[in-house]
C-alpha cells in the first residue's frame, strides 16, 4: 500500500514543480543567478570571479560561488535554452527528497524508545515537506538555498549515522557537506555542526560533552576546509575579502539593509509553512481516546535539528522566508516521526483493492507528468516583457552594452533578463549604438526609431 503511497507522492512533487518549471518566467534572484551561471558556462568569469552584467556587478561578490557554479555544469552540458536552470533547480528537488530519505530510514527506523516499521512511510516526510509554501517556491525559483538543502541534508545523515554507528570517520564525511553548503550560500551552512548536540539531547542526555566535541571537531575542520579551499583556489582570498566586507558583515550589521521591525515575526513565517503538520497534530489530539502524544527520540532531534537552522535567524537583520528551506525537511522529518508513531495505521481494508488503487495512482501520476507539459515554453510571469527583450536581445546582438535612461539602469528584473536572454548590459552613463527606454519617452538626440515588434519599449539606434 505504502507504494501506491509513493506513487501518489510523486505525482504531488511533479504538480508543485513541473508545471512552473517548464515556463518562462522566474523571481528576481532566480533569474539573476542563472544569468551568472550561463556566463560561466560561456566563459564570462569563472568559481573566483562570477560574472553579472558588463556595468552592474562584472564580478559579483554577493553570493558564495559553489551553487553557480554547479548550475554552470548544466549549462555547459545542456547549453543556452530557457529550461536548463529549471532543470537544476529540478535536480536540487529529486536530491533533496534523497537526503530525507536517507535521514528518515537512518533515525526514524533507530527510535529506541519505539521501534516503528516506517522506512515504508518515507513518502511522509516528503508529503509534509512539500507542502511548506516557500518549498515548492524556492525550487520554482533557482533559489541557491535548494542547493544549500540538499548538501545540509547529507551533512545531517554522515554525522547522525557516526553517533548511532559510533564511527567517527563518517564525520569528515558530514564535514565535508558542511564546507560544501556554506560555499552554497554562507553561513546558515554551518547549522548542522549543531547535529551531535541534538543528537545527545535527544538520544543520550548524558554524552552532552562527548556531543560538543564532535560538533567542535565538525566546526573546526569545516573552517579549516573553507580556508584550504581558499588558499588554493586562485581568486578565492580576494573573493572571500569583498564579501566579508561588501556583503556579509555589512549585511549582519543592519549597515546594507533596512532591519526588520519585529525580527520575531520570523517565527509567525516559520509557523505558517507547518499548517499541514499543526493541523495534522491537532487532529491527532483530538481524535477520541487520545491523551497525549509522545514524541520519540528520532523526532525530537529533527524539531532540534530544524530549530538549529531557522532560530538563529531571528536575530540576524536581514530576514526573508527563503532562508527556511534548509531547515524545513527537518520540521517534516520530526512531525513525521511523531505523526507515524502515534497514528493507527490499519490499512489492511485498502489492500484488498491495492491492484485496482495502483492503477488509480499510476494513471494520477501520467495525467499530472503530461498536463505538466502541456505548459511547455508558456509564459508564467512577466511574458509581455520577455517577449520584447527577446526582440529587442535579436536586434542589438549578444555581449552588447545598451544606453538605458537613468531609472532602467536600477530596474533590476529588466537587467537581469536582458542578462540571461543575451547577455545585453543596460548603461545609462555613456551613449551606446542602442538606446532603450519606455514608450512615450525622450530619447537623446542623434538616435532613430526602430520600428519594431516590442509594445513595451521603444529601441532607437545611433545614426
Amino acid at each position: 500500500m505504502h507504494k501506491i503511497l509513493w506513487i501518489l507522492t510523486a505525482a504531488v512533487f511533479t504538480a508543485l514543480l513541473l508545471p512552473v518549471l517548464v515556463q518562462e518566467g522566474m523571481f528576481l534572484d532566480g533569474v539573476s543567478y542563472a544569468c551568472i551561471a550561463r556566463n560561466m558556462a560561456n566563459g564570462l568569469g569563472d568559481l573566483a570571479y562570477p560574472h553579472y552584467t558588463a556595468t552592474l556587478y562584472p564580478i559579483c561578490y554577493e553570493q558564495p560561488p559553489l551553487a553557480l557554479w554547479m548550475q554552470s555544469l548544466f549549462f555547459s552540458v545542456f547549453g543556452d535554452a530557457f529550461w536548463v536552470e529549471r532543470l537544476y533547480s529540478f535536480c536540487m528537488a529529486i536530491g533533496t527528497v534523497c537526503g530525507i530519505v536517507l535521514n528518515w530510514n537512518l533515525l526514524a527506523t533507530q527510535t529506541l524508545d519505539s521501534p516503528i516499521d516506517n522506512k515504508k512511510k518515507a513518502w511522509l516526510p516528503v508529503i509534509l515537506w512539500l507542502a511548506a509554501p516557500i518549498v515548492f517556491w524556492g525550487y520554482q525559483n533557482n533559489m541557491l538555498e535548494c542547493t544549500m538543502s540538499f548538501f545540509v541534508l547529507l551533512s545531517s545523515f554522515f554525522a547522525a549515522k557516526s553517533v548511532l554507528e559510533k564511527k567517527p570517520g563518517l564525520l569528515i564525511i558530514a564535514t565535508f557537506f558542511t564546507a560544501v553548503a556554506v560555499l552554497s550560500k554562507g553561513p546558515v551552512g554551518f547549522f548542522p555542526v549543531a547535529v551531535p548536540i541534538a543528537m545527545s539531547m535527544a538520544f543520550e542526555p548524558k554524552g552532552l560533552l562527548r556531543a560538543s566535541g564532535r560538533s567542535l571537531f565538525i566546526l573546526g575542520l569545516s573552517l579549516a576546509l573553507l580556508g584550504l579551499f581558499i588558499a588554493t583556489v586562485p581568486g578565492m582570498p580576494e573573493y572571500l575579502d569583498y564579501y566579508l566586507s561588501k556583503q556579509l558583515l555589512p549585511t549582519l550589521s543592519g549597515a546594507r539593509e533596512k532591519q526588520v521591525e519585529n525580527p520575531f515575526s520570523f517565527l509567525i513565517d516559520l509557523g505558517s509553512q507547518l499548517v499541514l503538520p499543526g493541523i495534522l497534530l491537532v487532529a491527532l489530539y483530538a481524535k477520541p481516546g487520545f491523551r497525549s502524544v509522545s514524541l520519540p527520540k528520532s523526532a525530537l532531534f529533527f524539531l532540534l535539528a530544524g530549530l538549529a537552522g531557522s532560530l538563529p535567524l531571528v536575530f540576524t537583520p536581514k530576514q526573508s522566508t527563503h532562508y527556511l528551506l534548509p531547515s524545513i525537511p527537518f520540521f517534516a522529518l520530526g512531525f513525521s516521526v511523531i505523526l507515524s508513531h502515534n497514528l493507527s495505521w490499519n490499512i489492511s481494508f485498502l489492500n484488498k483493492q491495492r491492484g485496482r488503487l495502483t492503477k488509480i495512482a499510476y494513471v494520477v501520476l501520467v495525467v499530472t507528468i503530461v498536463t505538466s507539459l502541456s505548459f511547455w515554453g508558456k509564459y508564467r510571469r512577466n511574458a509581455s516583457q520577455i517577449r520584447d527583450i527577446k526582440v529587442v536581445c535579436k536586434l542589438v546582438g549578444a555581449d552588447q552594452v545598451m544606453g538605458v535612461p537613468q531609472h532602467f539602469s536600477s530596474d533590476w528584473l529588466l537587467i537581469a533578463y536582458f542578462g540571461r536572454l543575451g547577455n545585453i548590459s543596460l548603461d545609462s552613463r555613456t551613449p551606446h549604438d542602442f538606446w532603450l527606454m519606455e514608450k512615450g519617452g525622450n530619447a537623446p538626440e542623434g538616435y532613430k526609431k526602430l520600428e519594431t515588434e516590442i509594445t513595451g519599449y521603444e529601441l532607437w539606434k545611433k545614426l
